[in-house]
């Protein structure tokens, strides 16, 4: 049976909202922003307005999904950016692990900077652990958000 969980990440930036889109669209910054992650065999590309991030990522897995799932795994990350409105849909499939991450993006003007909103849907149709799973992704999830959020912050204060 599926099951769904869903939440909502808001971090505020210090610049504004043109300079975030730019940067989070930006194929080279987000290949050496998955490389300093430690992911590896990282291919980013952009066709039009959609970018997609295949690398190997590893997990710590808990340990009732040790037998079922590899800790090292491919994932595809991929966005699609509505560059006038700053918003996105986006889907982040682990291959072979029956799960699946989708949501939005917002990048949000505001009087300080702007606010970066990640709306997050997690599912997963495993009988019996599949909660414990999409608990498990879902914190995952999160805080691949905030790792990223504080990687990006660095890099928006570097100067130009």
């Amino acid at each position: 049976m599926a099951r769904d969980h869903e939440f909502t990440a808001r971090f505020s930036y210090p610049v504004d909202a043109d300079a975030v889109y730019q940067l989070l669209t930006d194929t080279a910054f987000l290949k050496a922003r998955s490389e300093a992650f430690g992911e590896r065999e990282v291919e980013v590309k952009k066709h039009g307005n959609t970018i997609t991030n295949l690398r190997l990522i590893d997990v710590e897995l808990p340990a009732f999904a040790r037998a079922l799932f590899a800790p090292t795994n491919t994932v595809l990350d991929l966005k699609v950016w509505d560059p006038a409105t700053r918003t996105a849909k986006f889907t982040v499939d682990v291959k072979n692990v029956p799960t699946r991450v989708g949501g939005t993006v917002k990048i949000v003007p505001t009087e300080t900077g702007c606010d970066y909103i990640v709306d997050v849907q997690v599912s997963c149709k495993v009988p019996l652990i599949g909660g414990k799973l999409e608990v498990f992704v879902a914190s995952a999830t999160n805080k691949a958000l905030d790792r990223e959020y504080e990687y990006n912050r660095s890099k928006l204060a570097e100067p130009r």
